[in-house]
């Protein structure tokens, strides 16, 4: 009876470890709290929507990324002030979100870094104006 508690308490921690569902990353820290505003971006193969971003004011954007497509796709950030962020790849299926800290007008390149999907058309900017 021992021996079977250990075995028992390791297969319930492996299920809470590995178990299904959409997974969030946290890539980037930012101050607890409510985001400023939520863009949702739908990655289909071949193409993200939606393209343009207008952003009312500098402050934290939660972009949650949802795979609608068929192949693994991932969602990257990049912009003024040393914003560069990723999520993890995504499976069909699958969303993520990632908070953002915007704080300096221009503009904010959002794009699918896996297998050349950016060449493909995978990209869109949000902006925010000065």
């Amino acid at each position: 009876m021992r021996r079977l508690v250990p075995l028992v308490l390791l297969a319930v921690l492996a299920a809470g470890c590995f178990g299904g569902g959409s997974h969030k990353v946290a890539v980037h820290k930012v101050k607890p709290g409510k985001p400023q505003g939520v863009v949702v971006v739908t990655e289909k193969d071949g193409s993200l929507d939606p393209k343009n971003v207008t952003l009312p004011k500098a402050g934290v954007y939660r972009f949650q990324a949802v795979n609608a497509g068929k192949h693994a796709h991932a969602l990257a950030i990049t912009g003024p002030g040393g914003v560069s962020l990723k999520t993890a790849k995504l499976k069909p299926g699958q969303s993520t979100t990632i908070d953002v800290k915007i704080s300096k007008p221009g503009s904010y390149h959002y794009y699918s870094p896996v297998d050349g999907d950016r060449k493909k058309g995978m990209e869109g900017v949000a902006v925010l104006s000065g």
